[in-house]
């Protein structure tokens, strides 16, 4: 009760703090007044160690501040890294979809495709967010980006559209047969 976190020597004392008592450590994170916290660089920090305690809410809440003050792109990537794994922890799969759509939209908007596909590709990641016919579909249209994609593409467009025809019902049944139509345009 009587040490008071300083950002600067954050981790010389909250590292020794984990290790002795998790309860310790986390009342110590908690005397970070987050919403006052003014370095998005010490916000992100504070919030992956509210994940690795498990403890998404506070993450989220870190997450949050960062967004709200943080100018530059890879802080705000991050925040949204922690908005997203977080949300999975509580199982929100709402509030997981709109982090990894916001997240999303700027990877994509930097040209970062190989992240986005690393991304996608993590289950653990984007598995509350989305089910598997929605992971592959993004995968085709960032692979219609992608050079050298094509075939893992095409790949991807007839696995959508057994699992649609899998489904047996007219509305999957005819998006189904519009992917093998797209298909065949594409390679005769």
């Amino acid at each position: 009760e009587r040490i008071r976190p300083d950002l600067n020597t954050f981790y010389t004392v909250h590292e020794p703090l984990k290790a002795v008592d998790r309860r310790v450590a986390l009342k110590f994170l908690d005397a970070v007044e987050i919403e006052r916290g003014a370095s998005p660089d010490n916000l992100l920090m504070i919030a992956l160690e509210y994940l690795g305690l498990a403890e998404a809410e506070r993450a989220t809440a870190a997450a949050d501040r960062v967004l709200a003050i943080g100018t530059d792109l890879d802080q705000r990537m991050e925040a949204l890294r922690v908005r997203l794994v977080a949300a999975n922890m509580t199982g929100r799969p709402e509030a997981a979809r709109s982090a990894y759509e916001a997240l999303r939209d700027l990877l994509l908007r930097r040209g970062r495709f190989a992240e986005v596909e690393a991304l996608l590709l993590d289950e653990n990641l984007v598995g509350q967010a989305m089910d598997h016919i929605e992971v592959k579909c993004e995968l085709i249209d960032l692979y219609e980006e992608m050079e050298g994609r094509e075939a893992a593409r095409s790949q991807l467009q007839l696995a959508v559209a057994r699992s649609l025809r899998a489904r047996k019902d007219l509305e999957n049944l005819a998006g189904a047969l519009a992917i093998l139509r797209e298909l065949e345009l594409a390679a005769p």
